[in-house]
């Protein structure tokens, strides 16, 4: 089981070794002299007969499952292709068996926003994230545990011009967006709020919390939740609790792939429908 300790273990060392590097005023000289991202919130809000989708990229799941071998690009033009709203790339090594050179070759093969899914607990990861091209960055509430180190790690992210996904697994962590939003003249500080994205529940957080976590979510936030997940909810169902954009699975065979999309009312391209 994927646990708090082993989690925080696992990037704890990986950026001891970037520390090390000494890499982060590198990488935020090159955040900074990019150009600006593709807007995320535009981009789910775009007015469209389906369901917003954000395929997730990752080579290996959280139980140690292997995923078909693709490369980032050419998966990421399919996944534009298909439909998709952005893209959400897993870059831990340890769980996911990725790396930030993974948003590199995501951003360089689509128009779409890339969104950065690793466990943040530094702000040299939010650096690299916009070095790499990255439009979003997702910061777990549940796994920092620490309303003053995810306040400074929001602020980091925003400096870089990058929007701020606040994962939360509880009613409590809705309240927590609200509060990081007081004091600011600009009530879109936090404009994307995920409901359980980084499927931790098991070991972190609540069960079935959308029940009361997404009626929480604030009226100047765009709310993503996962589909399929462990809530047992209909699309329908999601539809109704205000969740404007859905996490699906974009990394696995590409029929399978193409089944999602047409499940979600997108055309099959390049294919024919699965029986």
């Amino acid at each position: 089981m994927l646990t708090r300790d082993r989690i925080l273990a696992a990037r704890r060392s990986w950026l001891q070794a970037r520390r090390n590097e000494g890499v982060e005023g590198v990488y935020k000289a090159q955040a900074i002299a990019l150009p600006l991202p593709p807007s995320l919130p535009d981009a789910l809000l775009v007015p469209r007969a389906e369901r917003a989708l954000i395929p997730i990229l990752h080579r290996t799941s959280t139980d140690g499952r292997e995923y078909p071998a693709f490369d980032v690009g050419e998966r990421v033009s399919l996944l534009t292709e298909l439909g998709a709203s952005a893209i959400g790339v897993c870059v831990d090594e340890e769980l996911h068996g990725g790396s930030y050179q993974d948003i590199l070759s995501a951003a360089q093969s689509t128009q779409l926003p890339i969104i950065c899914l690793d466990y943040i607990l530094d702000t040299v990861q939010i650096t690299m994230a916009r070095a790499h091209g990255a439009a979003a960055v997702v910061i777990c509430a549940e796994l920092l545990n620490d309303e003053r180190l995810l306040r400074g790690l929001v602020r980091h992210a925003i400096d870089l011009r990058l929007e701020v996904i606040v994962d939360g697994c509880a009613a409590r962590h809705m309240d927590l967006v609200e509060r990081l939003c007081i004091g600011h003249s600009d009530t879109s500080v936090i404009r994307v709020v995920g409901v359980n994205l980084t499927r931790l529940e098991t070991a972190l957080g609540e069960p079935r919390v959308y029940d009361r976590v997404a009626p929480k979510l604030p009226e100047h936030t765009v709310g993503i939740g996962r589909y399929p997940g462990d809530h047992g909810r209909t699309i329908a169902e999601l539809e109704e609790m205000g969740l404007e954009a859905l996490l699906v699975d974009g990394s696995c065979g590409e029929t399978e792939l193409r089944a999602t999309f047409a499940e979600f009312g997108g055309e099959i391209v390049g294919g024919t429908e699965p029986a």
